[in-house]
């Protein structure tokens, strides 16, 4: 299977935090400017990556080419908008594919998962405040723009009912690989709001390279990459 979403420090956000807000019950992985994962789900998740790459099961780097694609995997982490391009350029190959809920060590009804949220600023100095939040308002407080949303764009808005609510019925019933994603947005966590995001994730992936070439025990590198994260946020 593909573990490891690859080398960037984003690509973290869909293997090792994912993997962590699953196996954890969907814990913060930062909390109070501290790192939390060095615990027992972190470990867990660790430990898991490690027997994958030690039983040659997967590898760090597929390269430029999808792996699902190829055939070189059996399972991937992938998301909502990875549905418009399959059914674009590989449409044969996305009927085979089935759509389930994040591994974890002990079986789970509905495990955690990651969200990759968006956000909007408005800015402090910014003379029409409060219209602007009006407006925000306005825009989130109506349900008909949620199913315009996701008509237009396929990926899902952040509402428990998606597959409850009359109003979203039609396109889920038309659109099952949506509906599959739908079914997990109520247990999907954003990631950790923090400035220093990058050096962050840099230094979980320098956590997963420690565990893949063996330069330290997997537990050893999980603790370093926690304490250079606490360093990293302390006040």
């Amino acid at each position: 299977m593909q573990a490891t979403s690859g080398r960037n420090w984003w690509d973290r956000w869909f293997d090792f935090i994912a993997l962590y807000y699953a196996q954890s019950g969907g814990k913060p992985y930062i909390a109070d400017k501290q790192a939390t994962y060095d615990n027992q789900a972190g470990r867990d998740v660790i430990g898991f990556l490690n027997t994958l790459f030690e039983k040659k099961w997967t590898v760090y780097d597929f390269g430029q080419d999808d792996p699902l694609v190829t055939g070189k995997v059996m399972g991937a982490v992938r998301g909502p908008w990875d549905i418009s391009r399959y059914q674009q350029q590989y449409p044969e190959i996305l009927k085979q594919i089935k759509i389930g809920p994040m591994l974890v060590k002990d079986k789970q009804k509905m495990p955690y998962t990651f969200a990759d949220g968006k956000g909007l600023v408005l800015f402090s100095h910014s003379k029409v405040k409060p219209e602007a939040w009006e407006f925000i308002q306005w825009v989130f407080s109506q349900p008909k723009f949620d199913k315009r949303w996701v008509e237009l764009t396929g990926m899902p808005p952040a509402r428990a009912d998606l597959l409850t609510n009359p109003l979203f019925t039609q396109y889920y019933q038309d659109n099952p690989y949506a509906a599959a994603y739908a079914k997990y947005v109520n247990v999907a966590i954003p990631p950790a709001s923090s400035s220093e995001t990058v050096e962050i994730q840099r230094s979980m992936t320098q956590m997963l390279e420690k565990t893949v070439f063996k330069t330290v025990t997997p537990d050893e590198a999980l603790q370093q990459s926690a304490q250079e994260v606490n360093a990293l946020l302390k006040p």
